[in-house]
């Protein structure tokens, strides 16, 4: 299930107007629809230019321009108002330059061109041009167009992709498995697809998805179905380490760099050199270490710490979160350019009550593999497998897993019956998922407490399930919790505190 990012948005570190052209262009369906904000935002950038041009060539070399005048309406004709030869320098590969010229005998008024390498072997080229006879444009004017038309380049970046590689028709996946994924839904196999079609190109990826959906079981199958299979897949989720040590797991470190680095460490870039490198929770990431990793991204080399000198790499980069991103940047918590330069194609993983055609491979695949672990396995009856079925699964895959264990380790009789499945998903299911007396699904939550004499007794409760509930989605970081619930940090420590939440609970929090 190939998704796209969608609003009208302000990005942190562009300005509102680019941002919404941005947005405009991620969103149109298809280049002649992109290209639309995109020359009204060059447009802006020079108030004295009388039109603009984009020219996009893709891999194989098939080249189309489009044009917009000062009036609003896009240009017919556009190749007959081109200037051809300055076109052909930047499709040649310079960056920033100004023009003039003549074409068929005509004059042209000067030109500035900007020009950008996209990461499916592409590149774009953006121009803006004034009246004959307006003042021309300088070397410095130039490079500051190609500077501030970066955000536009990413933008077009990913719309072409999707054109070559997603929107492209594609066959499902045979059978009903895709490497180590169940796919005999149609959500499944259209994201198996989605997968099947992309599997070979180095483009980022961005995976979305609830908790407990499977993410990195995707990134996975990604990686063995690729060309990068036989090379390593490296995994790290961002919100489990220490935030003092971030920078020394992705690049590494020398001898010495700080207190107990008695030897040098490869970093994780570096480990997954030819491979894939799976960044999980990337929305956990601090400002200073998204800078950081988005540039370790472009040039493809990053400095250890306590080191002189960069290493290089080559890995893919598959980053997920169980946070809106979008929304994130909107709000100025994660960088709009690592964004678009990680979401060039964005996959969304199905949550297990949108894909119950699923539930019986992975039952089976799931009861085999704790089998093998020695777990006494017995069949389930009928009934409880009806009741598997209309469950809504708010833990998704990775609540089955720990239901069928329990329920096997729980269970006395020959098979395993309604009773005994309702009875494991009413003592644990909602309060280990959602929290005590909360439970979610599609249509809304709700929120069962104990009867109290009085109002704030009442209230107390209603506090202290919704706190719980966030402090399990989130495995107690609390700079999710405090971002999902949008509360002053210092104010969810009092409340935490107030409902003797200060502590983690243990293992099956």
């Amino acid at each position: 299930m190939a998704t796209v990012t969608h609003g009208t948005l302000p990005v942190a570190g562009v300005d509102a107007a680019r941002a919404c052209a941005c947005w405009a262009i991620i969103n149109g369906a298809s280049l002649e629809e992109a290209a639309r904000p995109a020359l009204a935002d060059l447009l802006r950038e020079d108030p004295g230019s009388a039109c603009a041009f984009m020219s996009v060539r893709s891999a194989d070399g098939v080249v189309r321009s489009f044009g917009r005048g000062r009036d609003g309406g896009m240009l017919q004709d556009v190749s007959f108002r081109l200037n051809h030869r300055a076109l052909r320098r930047a499709l040649a590969g310079e960056d920033a330059f100004a023009a003039g010229g003549m074409h068929d005998g005509e004059a042209l008024g000067p030109e500035a061109f900007a020009a950008a390498d996209l990461c499916d072997g592409g590149r774009v080229v953006f121009s803006v041009r004034r009246p004959i006879g307006a003042a021309g444009y300088g070397a410095r004017e130039c490079a500051a167009l190609n500077a501030s038309l970066r955000a536009l380049a990413r933008a077009i970046e990913c719309v072409t992709v999707r054109e070559r590689y997603v929107r492209a028709p594609a066959a499902a996946p045979d059978g009903d498995s895709y490497h180590g994924l169940c796919c005999r839904s149609p959500a499944m196999r259209e994201l198996c697809a989605t997968i099947e079609k992309i599997k070979d190109t180095d483009f980022s990826v961005c995976i979305a998805g609830e908790s407990g959906s499977g993410k990195e079981l995707v990134a996975r199958a990604l990686h063995a179905a690729g060309r990068r299979a036989e090379k390593p897949f490296v995994a790290e989720s961002c919100g489990s380490v220490v935030e003092s040590l971030v920078e020394s797991e992705l690049f590494g470190h020398a001898k010495g760099a700080f207190t107990g680095a008695h030897e040098a460490k490869d970093g994780l870039f570096v480990r997954a050199d030819g491979g894939t490198l799976f960044l999980d929770e990337i929305g956990d990431m601090s400002p200073v270490m998204q800078a950081k990793v988005l540039r370790a991204i472009q040039e493809g080399e990053a400095r250890p710490v306590g080191s002189d000198h960069a290493r290089k790499f080559d890995v893919r980069i598959i980053a997920s979160s169980l946070h809106d991103l979008e929304q994130m940047v909107a709000e100025g918590g994660f960088r709009s350019d690592l964004y678009w330069r990680l979401n060039v194609i964005g996959l969304k993983v199905p949550p297990l009550r949108e894909r119950k055609e699923d539930l019986p491979e992975l039952v089976r695949e799931t009861l085999g593999r704790l089998g093998g672990e020695g777990v006494r396995v017995r069949p389930l009856s009928e009934s409880a497998l009806r009741a598997m079925a209309e469950y809504h699964w708010p833990g998704n895959v990775r609540q089955l897993a720990s239901v069928l264990r329990r329920v096997m380790v729980a269970c006395e009789g020959r098979e395993v019956g309604k009773k005994e499945f309702q009875a494991q998903v009413a003592r644990e299911g909602a309060s280990q998922w959602r929290g005590d007396g909360l439970v979610r699904d599609e249509s809304g939550i709700s929120l069962r407490i104990p009867a109290r004499g009085s109002f704030k007794a009442q209230v107390a409760e209603c506090e202290k399930a919704i706190l719980l509930n966030a402090l399990r989605e989130h495995r107690w970081n609390k700079s999710r919790v405090t971002r999902a619930l949008k509360i002053p940090r210092q104010s969810l420590y009092n409340k935490l505190a107030e409902h003797g939440l200060a502590e983690r609970e243990g293992p099956d929090a």
